[in-house]
């Protein structure tokens, strides 16, 4: 299974990442989970999207390169 990498504007000061994690936990216990960032500023869509495109593994893994982001 290929990891779940999470990427947020949710900020640490609460528990919501926490809570997040037990849901994909619950939904997918197998599953690795990836924190890339929890600091994307709030609603900044652009700056989400430039992070985890800076995270995608390069084109030069056939086979291996393809990714999906829920915004």
């Amino acid at each position: 299974m290929r990891p779940i990498v999470f990427c947020t504007d949710y900020g640490l000061a609460d528990g919501f990442v926490g809570v997040c994690h037990g849901v994909m936990a619950r939904i997918a216990p197998e599953a690795r989970i990836i924190d890339l960032t929890h600091e994307v500023p709030r609603q900044d869509v652009l700056r989400g999207a430039l992070t985890i495109s800076r995270a995608v593994p390069s084109r030069s893994r056939p086979g291996r390169s393809s990714c999906h982001a829920h915004l």
